[in-house]
């Protein structure tokens, strides 16, 4: 097999292309957000569409639904032609304009955008509102449905920012799975205190959903035989009733406060932990410190005996964000000739935001593979030495 036959890298075509999507989609939601911010007041996009304020109304309106009436839904050469604006105007966004400075060709371009993407958002309230809807009996102290509400708008204006005309799909088919993700996402991020990995929380969500269903068909409370079969007979879902009491738990369990009062109308009410037996010892506090000393000082004795080399030893300090005691003084030459400690690299690496190993790429001035690559070689070497003591 003649080695030019080979692709150059295949196994990153993918991410590739997945990374190239991802940029596509931010720029689209930058190229939208940026004009309709700067242009939604015009007076052109104020005679073209429905003025904005109407849209706080409809959020605040007793019967949203039936006030939404008032506005006709799009057809489908309609949905066309707005969608082509709206093209047009991230096609010119793209070629680096200056919003501040526009022709008047370039202008009228960026109007239409606004113009078509706020009459496609309000014109499709009435599909976020009913959606928001069908979730209202999830509703809850952290999650009211006004907040489900705000989180439907939001996956419908992030539907409008992503959809393509030319697949040949209507906009509210597409539009709806954006909604329902973007609900479904934020109950299972802001209404729990310990968040649920998100497919159990889905499936929590389908079968409270048959449940509640289940209950009103009975017109009484079903039994836990009823509800499994009812469950693998509509949901495709085989469960135990074991598994179902655990995956129900799991879901209605949240926290609670040790500061909760007992009688929340007294502002003088004891505590829920003035009530809990406090086993610790006095001396617990002197107890951690020493402990702690005690292991930072098995650290930097495991370390020190492996055999590594100092800038191993930084990289897997600063991975693991050990404390200089653990690592000891040591000194490190970067890239440019430069020295540096382990407690001044400590101190600098408390006040960056970026990944770990890109951190300490930065700090060491080599590339951010090479660090991963010495980091596992310096584990290992650890991990064989305390194997053979």
């Amino acid at each position: 097999m003649n080695i030019d036959d080979v692709p150059s890298n295949p196994p990153h075509t993918a991410i590739n292309e997945k990374e190239e999507k991802t940029l596509e989609y931010e720029l689209r939601d930058a190229a939208i957000i940026d004009m309709v911010k700067k242009f939604k007041d015009h007076p052109y996009v104020q005679r073209a569409i429905i003025n904005q304020s109407s849209t706080i109304n409809i959020r605040r309106a007793k019967d949203p639904i039936n006030t939404l009436q008032q506005f006709e839904l799009l057809s489908a050469k309609d949905e066309k032609e707005l969608f082509g604006y709206i093209e047009k105007g991230i096609v010119l966004y793209k070629s680096g304009i200056n919003l501040d400075n526009l022709s008047e060709t370039e202008m009228q371009t960026v109007l239409d955008l606004v113009a078509s993407r706020q009459t496609i958002y309000i014109t499709n309230l009435r599909l976020a509102i009913h959606y928001s809807n069908r979730y209202k009996y999830l509703q809850s102290g952290a999650m009211t449905f006004d907040d489900i509400v705000e989180e439907s708008i939001i996956g419908l204006g992030e539907a409008i920012s992503r959809f393509n005309i030319s697949m040949g799909n209507k906009f509210s088919t597409f539009a709806v799975n954006y909604i329902k993700k973007q609900i479904t996402r934020s109950i299972g991020n802001q209404s729990r205190q310990i968040r649920l990995p998100m497919h159990r929380h889905q499936k929590f969500l389908k079968i409270r959903q048959c449940v509640k269903g289940l209950e009103s068909s009975l017109d009484r409370e079903p039994t836990d035989d009823e509800i499994v079969s009812y469950i693998e007979e509509n949901v495709n879902e085989k469960m135990t009733s074991d598994e179902y009491h655990a995956l129900m738990k799991d879901g209605k369990t949240d926290l609670i406060s040790l500061n909760k009062k007992i009688s929340p109308s007294d502002s003088d009410s004891q505590e829920l932990m003035d009530f809990i037996k406090d086993n610790a010892d006095l001396n617990s506090d002197i107890d951690t410190m020493i402990n702690e000393e005690s292991r930072q000082g098995e650290i930097n004795q495991i370390i020190n005996r492996s055999g590594i080399n100092d800038r191993t030893k930084m990289i897997i300090g600063l991975y693991f964000g050990l404390n200089p005691e653990a690592i000891g003084n040591i000194t490190v030459e970067t890239s440019n000739g430069t020295q540096i400690t382990y407690e001044q690299a400590f101190l600098v690496m408390k006040t960056w935001k970026k990944s770990t190993l890109e951190r300490i790429s930065s700090l060491l001035g080599i590339t951010r593979e090479r660090v991963r690559q010495i980091k596992l070689s310096g584990l290992i070497r650890i991990q064989n030495h305390a194997l053979k003591q």
